[in-house]
């Protein structure tokens, strides 16, 4: 399932040009994506606004994507997050899987990558509660 209409991905890596297939593809729904360089401007975007969705890359100019989505996770548990990878690395995997990432991909990304983070989000919780029943 797609993501509802009008939602709001914010996209944290220094190279948005990575992303320009993923937003065409999502032209026909009202998905606003808004980029920012850098983990400082990540936390600062987040005091302003609450997104849909979180898309992080792990290799930030600034800070580990991993250490970015645990304070935004800190802030905002219910916003899923998607840790990126440039190229597929085992370590930032298990790293990702770790830190309580929605997801963990790899460039390129494509629109089927925006499944509804949301109901990812609510299946994780509803397997967690039925293990620990």
């Amino acid at each position: 399932m797609i993501m509802p209409n009008t939602s709001t991905v914010y996209v944290v890596d220094p190279e948005p040009e990575d992303y320009q297939a993923l937003v065409r593809s999502t032209l026909s729904r009202e998905t606003r994506f808004e980029f920012v360089p850098s983990g400082r401007d990540a936390l600062r975007h987040n005091a302003k606004m609450r997104p849909d969705l979180w898309i992080i890359n792990v290799r930030l100019p600034d800070m580990s994507g991993i250490d970015l989505h645990a304070m935004l996770h800190s802030r905002t548990p219910n916003v899923p997050c998607y840790l990126i990878g440039d190229d597929y690395a085992v370590e930032d995997e298990l790293s990702a899987r770790q830190s309580g990432a929605t997801m963990y991909l790899c460039k390129p990304l494509e629109e089927e990558c925006l499944a509804s983070p949301q109901q990812d989000h609510d299946h994780e919780q509803e397997v967690q509660v039925d293990e620990e029943e």
